[in-house]
């Protein structure tokens, strides 16, 4: 009889646990479709291409059946993805680092939302873009683990033998007592890694996919209407987010302030609304072509300069504000000139305050 209660009580346990994450997995209900939707949460999966599924690791460590995973699903701590033959599939971590993993590759989802960054590649392929990073985030494998120190773009690959390779096209990372540098690859097995440089035309499908969603969701960011924001949203926000857009059906990052960049070399021009700095800064939209634009600005090379009187950038009081090189600088506004936060990627010189000035806190709620 005793048997009995505890297979009665087990059995019960699970059903509870397998309701409760059918009703974690549903997309965005249709109210929260038409406005848009602020999370500071880790482990939302923005888009999905091809298949992939999920299994997630029930009370007791009894493994789950992996079912197919879906867009807007939420991962929980545990959760275990794996993509098919041609399967791809972006999820967010902290706001302003993207995850997209690669065909036939499979990782282990470790984010707790309460200060645990850490992810566990099992096999195959992903790609970390970090246009901000407010504590390392770990990467395991199955014979090593990196830690990534700075925002910047990491290409990761797990053989089938549990050998690593990172290359890091900007940022920095660690592994061991050795650390790579920007422009570099390394071979890792333990915590020995032999270092070569990076060849930037090596690059392979999943490389590609990654730079255009990189592309589209900067193109996302800055069709946000400031208005419509502040129309919807509940409360002020005091920390980067990301940011449900109902005209695109995905998530794009919101930073708190100016002066974000993707690493690809892109800005993210529309910031929180609630930014007062924001109510005198221009809206810029994004061309399509990996250049921003705003009124009197050109641009040449990847790089845009602020328009000056005499170009019709400036406005009334003749102020102008004058961007990092390779990214944006606006005409001038009313009133004179302001400093803008300057984006840490791209290499050029800066004008105005530094990106650190305007570092938000880190938001881990809803």
């Amino acid at each position: 009889m005793k048997f009995s209660r505890i297979i009665i009580g087990v059995t019960t346990i699970l059903f509870i646990s397998t309701a409760s994450w059918a009703q974690d997995r549903k997309a965005l209900p249709r109210s929260e479709m038409d406005k848009y939707v602020v999370s500071a949460k880790a482990g939302v999966v923005n888009l999905i291409e091809g298949e992939a599924t999920v299994a997630r690791v029930l009370p007791f460590d009894v493994p789950e059946e992996p079912r197919a995973l879906i867009s807007g699903d939420e991962l929980k701590s545990g959760d275990v993805v794996t993509t098919g033959t041609n399967g791809r599939v972006e999820i967010l971590l902290d706001p302003g680092c993207f995850l997209r993993l690669g065909e036939q590759s499979k990782f282990v989802f470790l984010y707790d939302n309460l200060g645990t960054d850490k992810l566990k590649l099992t096999r195959g392929s992903a790609v970390l873009e970090a246009s901000s990073i407010d504590s390392p985030i770990s990467i395991e494998t199955p014979k090593t683990t990196f830690q990534i120190i700075r925002e910047g773009l990491y290409r990761f690959n797990v053989d089938s033998d549990g050998k690593a390779e990172i290359a890091v096209r900007k940022g920095r990372a660690i592994v061991g007592d050795t650390t790579i540098k920007e422009g570099k690859r390394a071979f890792v097995e333990g915590d020995t890694a032999a270092i070569a440089k990076l060849d930037k035309k090596d690059v392979d499908d999943l490389d590609g996919w990654s730079k255009e969603r990189a592309r589209s969701l900067i193109a996302a960011n800055s069709r946000l209407s400031n208005s419509g924001m502040r129309r919807t949203l509940s409360r002020t926000l005091l920390y980067n987010a990301w940011i449900y857009d109902p005209f695109c059906r995905c998530y794009t990052f919101l930073p708190f302030s100016t002066g974000f960049a993707s690493p690809y070399g892109w800005d993210y021009v529309v910031c929180n609304p609630f930014y007062s700095y924001y109510y005198y800064y221009p809206r810029r939209y994004y061309n399509g072509s990996g250049h921003n634009s705003g009124s009197g600005s050109s641009s040449s090379g990847g790089t845009h300069a602020g328009g000056s009187s005499s170009s019709g950038g400036s406005s009334t009081g003749g102020g102008s504000r004058a961007g990092r090189s390779g990214s944006v600088g606006g005409g001038g506004h009313a009133g004179g000139g302001v400093r803008m936060p300057s984006p840490s990627f791209g290499g050029g010189s800066t004008s105005g305050a530094a990106k650190g000035s305007a570092s938000p806190s880190r938001g881990r709620s809803n």
